[in-house]
């Protein structure tokens, strides 16, 4: 599906429809690729005649919110990087790298303000 020269930048998760960039390990949304590789990378994306019309073949979401996100059993998808985070104890609402977001939701959803830890560390 990608062309052979653009594999080491990025690949494709056809379970996940997701396109990932390889030099960030980032996903990235169909739309906002050529944008991405532009001006996060310089890469003069305008010269990639091969990756832009492949582009359109490719079954990738078009915007990176439209992507789902594995289950807690499943194999993360191979070439995002892997992060210490925490999940709500309480919940399967919340999962995040930010101790303070946390703390937010444990006020805002279920209304806990004392320091008792209802949370786990889990890889995200």
């Amino acid at each position: 599906m990608i062309p052979s020269s653009f594999q080491t930048i990025v690949s494709y998760e056809p379970k996940y429809q997701a396109l990932v960039c390889l030099l960030c390990h980032h996903a990235i949304g169909c739309k906002n690729l050529e944008k991405h590789l532009i001006i996060t990378h310089k890469i003069d994306f305008q010269q990639h005649t091969l990756l832009r019309t492949a582009l359109p073949h490719i079954s990738a979401v078009d915007h990176i919110k439209d992507i789902s996100i594995p289950l807690d059993d499943q194999e993360p998808i191979e070439g995002l990087l892997i992060y210490d985070g925490y999940k709500c104890d309480n919940c399967d609402d919340m999962k995040t790298i930010n101790l303070r977001v946390m703390h937010l939701h444990r006020y805002e959803k279920h209304r806990q303000v004392s320091k008792e830890v209802n949370w786990s560390c889990v890889s995200l």
